[in-house]
């Protein structure tokens, strides 16, 4: 589901981490030519509601 959705939006899904049972969700991007403050913002704006969406439940969400 992440993987499908961060190449819609541009970007690559490097890797993803639960940590402290899954109270924590960090997400690691990439794109071509890097990847700024600005895009972690997005990406995690988007992130938020697919998951709010979806009911993953996390208590927070980590873009790097």
């Amino acid at each position: 589901m992440l993987d499908l959705t961060l190449s819609g939006l541009g970007y690559e899904l490097v890797d993803v981490e639960r940590i402290s049972r899954g109270r924590l969700l960090r997400v690691f991007i990439d794109k071509p030519g890097g990847v700024s403050v600005d895009d972690c913002v997005d990406v995690s704006n988007h992130l938020s509601r697919l998951l709010a969406v979806e009911n993953i439940y996390y208590y927070r969400l980590k873009d790097s």
